[in-house]
């Protein structure tokens, strides 16, 4: 596509580039916009973006690993307290499935007596 012709510009999000063989990976954000019978290129280094997530992903992952791996039940409640998630500890130590648990509100879980 001539982009010139067309006057639309360009975008290529996270665009990866290795400087040098073995170097590290940069990732870029570019824009090309046309200009009479040229194109004007900008780009932005997004690297810190991706590497971080990167390590938001991994650091997740971890997180459900330990969680799932736990002897104790864990809950992720939503801020207005239901269950979102539930480790599979559940089902011995509470004899329901975790599935079963998503959408309960967490207080219709404890006893009245001890929601205090």
């Amino acid at each position: 596509m001539d982009a010139v012709a067309s006057g639309e510009p360009l975008r290529f999000d996270d665009y990866e580039v290795r400087a040098d063989e073995g170097g590290p990976i940069r990732h870029y954000d570019i824009r090309g916009m046309p200009l009479d019978d040229r194109m004007c290129f900008t780009w932005r280094d997004v690297s810190g973006r991706i590497h971080d997530r990167h390590a938001l992903a991994e650091s997740r992952n971890r997180y459900r690993l330990l969680a799932e791996h736990s002897s104790d039940v864990v809950l992720l409640l939503t801020p207005e307290g239901a269950v979102e998630w539930s480790s599979p500890s559940a089902r011995s130590m509470l004899g329901w499935d975790p599935e079963d648990l998503v959408g309960r509100e967490f207080a219709d879980l404890v006893q009245p007596e001890d929601r205090e």
